[in-house]
């Protein structure tokens, strides 16, 4: 058996992406290196620890530039000092940290495999020019989808029907108007992520004319998700399930950090967690949401509540919260039998994590695809999904009440479906696609050239969503004139 080395080209900003591709890359049965090659944006995607036995290659230029950008805009909003001069100068600092990655003298830097053709592991929400990396090295593409967008998952799959759901023109299947909105937004934004590829040409000239840096072709694209949970999607077998098997999380919280939260849980019998995503973690939390969030904390003195949040940003914690920064080992906290609920933003791997740990949640979409997820929680029966805008102290108390009743209806349902699971990793039906990387290896471009339905037969108009581009500017030009 021919060995392959493999390379995983991550996400700059989330940390919930890079645990489902090191977990997917650990679990494949190839026998060559595993290279960890990012592009960090955020210190939690930069100090993310990847296994031992990974070979680490990290560029962290845009990840400087991006945290002197950051400061600006937040220095800019405070002072409220900004002018259009402010504003186009700082455009041009994101669409350099934007094509920072895309410089063909970094692909030299990539590690070259000496072993048969590599395969690249791409997230396909990350820096397009990682595809463009990845052909330098000569290596076979798949794509790893943490987020579940259909659109592009359908795209990048050589799916039939790719359209039904981001054109309003062409349809085949139907879903709500709200999906379909969802998936269009989705898919515009997800080709903005490769245009990154044809705008290099122009702003790195030693890339023109590369083959490097033409758009992404279909390949296999492991999804992480699960069929029962999942909407209906058209699909090929390209698209590869891998949401049911166990994530595994690199151990990175500190001794102290370890007893800290151990000391807390062992006061209460009871636990809620509160995670809403990595761009709340650091405090930057309105201060109406924050209050109300603490009055409903108050409200059960006997239950413990563990909050991924800035710790200074709250003035006087009650005595039953526990606010943490940095990394959280928030899969190992989900397992244990005293969480009985977890306030999330409903991310994709937070959703697969609690419903793996029977925990119910209370869904608080913030953005992206969380807002399709809340409508998967709410069929499923295994929380109570509501929106920041509309929440009171009042939603949030009774929300917190049903996850600590354990006759109700979503604590039921969740332990239900965690049984499941359960049941499939036993008998060895889990969705666990992290096999199918063999099959890539054995397979050729021209298979999928040969075989699955080429771009070319999408109408243009929809491929790039000009209908729906056409209707938002006739809507929003009725709005202005009346």
């Amino acid at each position: 058996m021919s060995s392959h080395d493999l390379y995983i080209f991550s996400h700059p900003l989330s940390t919930s992406h890079l645990p489902t591709m090191f977990t997917l890359a650990k679990r494949s049965q190839l026998s060559g290196k595993v290279y960890d090659v990012r592009w960090p944006l955020l210190d939690g995607t930069k100090t993310c620890k990847a296994p031992e036995i990974f070979v680490k290659t990290h560029f962290t230029s845009a990840f400087y530039r991006f945290k002197r950008l950051k400061t600006n805009v937040d220095n800019t909003v405070k002072n409220r000092q900004g002018s259009l001069f402010v504003f186009i100068d700082m455009l041009n600092q994101l669409i350099s940290i934007l094509l920072s990655p895309c410089s063909f003298a970094i692909s030299e830097k990539v590690p070259k495999s000496t072993e048969s053709q590599p395969i690249a592991l791409i997230d396909p929400y990350g820096f397009g020019c990682t595809v463009a990396h990845a052909r330098a090295i000569d290596a076979k593409i798949a794509y790893v989808a943490p987020m579940i967008e259909s659109s592009s998952i359908q795209a990048l799959s050589a799916s039939p029907l790719t359209s039904y759901a981001s054109s309003m023109i062409q349809g085949g299947i139907e879903p709500n108007l709200r999906n379909r909105l969802g998936n269009a937004i989705g898919h515009i934004v997800f080709r903005l992520f490769f245009v990154q590829l044809p705008l290099a040409k122009w702003y790195y000239p030693q890339s023109r004319g590369l083959k490097h840096f033409s758009l992404p072709t279909e390949s296999m694209v492991f999804v992480n998700g699960h069929k029962f949970v999942d909407q209906v999607l058209p699909r090929t077998n390209l698209i590869v399930d891998i949401g049911g098997f166990h994530v595994e999380h690199e151990e990175r919280s500190t001794e102290d950090a370890k007893n800290q939260i151990a000391s807390f849980m062992a006061q209460y019998d009871d636990i809620v967690f509160i995670s809403l995503g990595t761009f709340t973690a650091d405090g930057q939390f309105p201060k109406l949401w924050k209050k109300m969030f603490i009055k409903a904390i108050l409200k059960y003195p006997k239950v413990g509540f563990i909050w991924k949040f800035k710790p200074d940003s709250v003035e006087k914690p009650p005595r039953n919260l526990l606010l943490l920064d940095g990394f959280i080992p928030q899969n190992s906290l989900l397992e244990s039998p005293k969480m009985t609920g977890f306030i999330t933003n409903l991310g994709q791997n937070s959703f697969l994590e609690a419903l793996r740990n029977g925990v119910p949640v209370i869904g608080i979409p913030i953005l992206g695809d969380q807002s399709v997820t809340s409508e998967k929680v709410t069929r499923l029966g295994i929380g109570i999904v509501f929106s920041l805008p509309e929440a009171t102290d009042e939603i949030l108390t009774n929300a917190i009440r049903k996850c600590l009743d354990k006759k109700s209806k979503i604590v039921k349902r969740s332990q239900l479906i965690r049984d499941m699971l359960i049941h499939e990793r036993e008998t060895g039906i889990a969705t666990d696609g992290s096999h199918a990387l063999s099959r890539l290896a054995k397979l050729k471009q021209t298979d999928f050239d040969k075989f699955y339905l080429p771009k070319s037969s999408i109408p243009f108009y929809a491929y790039w969503m000009l209908d729906w581009a056409l209707l938002t500017f006739v809507l929003a030009t009725i709005f202005a004139l009346f």
